[in-house]
């Protein structure tokens, strides 16, 4: 009877929930994610405290004060031996997130992102006060050294089975010796650890990504949720402009929408966000006056950009999870080019609530797009199916009250 009691007052609202991600600003899909349930998650009376590295582009918060030391990661990075050993495992992350944990007594934690960054010693420290841990994955982390699950524009799964080899020998991590073997020895200690038995539930945004996890994750812990959106009121495009938007990174694709967008010069390009890639980009771009590189913009511009714009395009070259390029794309009602690849594939029925192309193809990306701007009418057709769907499948509500059922499963689980 006394532990019944406890169970009740435990999973009675409001729920302290630890919120954590590396990164406490906005950089693409996965904070995009993160921002918007935390705050859903606030509207509906709950305690949602983040945990960072101490980023200098971080928003401000009060847990900001637990938040571990953030280490410098780039491809131009010189590391020491003592930094690579920090992007395996972390002291400094494991003690500043057992003294967050110890001050701010969460009931669940709620994992977005950590490897090379926070790293799993975090996952430790949460083990050992015996608080539960959900973990929504955005990418291919837990199964590819890479965390692309693509090579040479390529699915590839040669390191799904356990061995790291392959990422070495392929140069997988930006097509860098060194790199990569640093991304091998990081997923193999990791997987030697078996750090996913250190999880209470997994949530997965495509089945795609469940498909795959379930070869290594038991299956009652792994939950398929779709990433959430808000609806907009759609509006006609002002503008007869298309737009890509993501981070500036070799595999998002954007080298193919610039290909496509030279050979149509009638129809100006955005280009929104930032990113390693820029500069070739640029060079690539030629100059091209109807190609606007507009750099990393605020959440609230880049929608504005969106609901002018009569075309998104999402040319990415690897098995995208469930990318919110798309789904924002058609929560204003606008029609969509995306590449044929990974959980899109979920996300758009070609010739019904999109265009689907064959990934890293700049003639079919051009071929789509030229189409959709000859016919505007099945163009916005296509946009209002689309809409229609994410209002269901997408539901914002639904999504924090899955949220809040697997959060007081795993407390229960737990406790009982």
């Amino acid at each position: 009877m006394r532990l019944k009691q406890i169970v009740m007052n435990k999973l009675s609202p409001p729920l302290n929930v630890c919120m954590v991600h590396s990164f406490h600003h906005n950089r693409g899909g996965d904070t995009t994610y993160t921002r918007q349930v935390t705050q859903g998650l606030q509207s509906r009376n709950h305690v949602v405290h983040p945990f960072a590295m101490q980023h200098p582009l971080n928003d401000s918060v009060p847990s900001q004060r637990y938040f571990a030391p953030w280490t410098p990661l780039s491809q131009k990075t010189k590391l020491r031996a003592k930094d690579i050993l920090k992007l395996i495992w972390s002291r400094d992350a494991y003690q500043a997130f057992a003294t967050a944990i110890d001050q701010l007594k969460p009931d669940v934690i709620h994992v977005q992102h950590l490897h090379r960054h926070l790293t799993p010693s975090i996952l430790a420290a949460a083990r050992l006060r015996k608080v539960p841990v959900v973990w929504t994955l955005h990418d291919y982390e837990l199964l590819c050294p890479s965390g692309k699950m693509v090579r040479q524009g390529q699915m590839c799964s040669l390191c799904a089975n356990g061995s790291v080899i392959p990422a070495v020998r392929h140069r997988c991590k930006w097509n860098n010796t060194a790199a990569s073997l640093l991304s091998a020895i990081e997923h193999g200690t990791h997987r030697l650890i078996h750090i996913e038995d250190w999880i209470d539930a997994f949530v997965c945004p495509s089945q795609f990504l469940e498909k795959h996890l379930q070869k290594r994750i038991p299956v009652d812990r792994i939950h398929h949720i779709p990433n959430p959106v808000q609806l907009t009121k759609s509006k006609p495009a002002s503008k007869n402009q298309w737009l890509v938007a993501g981070r500036l990174s070799p595999e998002k694709g954007f080298d193919v929408a610039i290909k496509a967008a030279l050979k149509l010069p009638q129809y100006p390009l955005l280009i929104c966000g930032d990113g390693p890639e820029r500069q070739r980009l640029e060079h690539l771009a030629n100059g091209a006056k109807h190609i606007h590189f507009l750099g990393m913009l605020p959440h609230e511009t880049l929608q504005k950009h969106i609901s002018e714009s009569a075309i998104i395009a999402v040319p990415s070259k690897w098995p995208e999870n469930f990318p919110y390029a798309v789904i924002e794309a058609q929560a204003q009602g606008k029609p969509t080019v995306a590449s044929k690849m990974g959980g899109i594939i979920e996300q758009i029925t070609h010739e019904e609530t999109g265009l689907l192309v064959p990934p890293g193809d700049p003639i079919a990306l051009h071929a789509a797009i030229a189409r959709l701007f000859k016919k505007p009418e099945w163009a916005e057709e296509l946009g209002r199916k689309a809409q229609s769907r994410v209002a269901t499948v997408c539901r914002f509500e639904t999504h924090l009250e899955r949220l809040e059922n697997l959060y007081t499963h795993v407390i229960f689980n737990r406790l009982n």
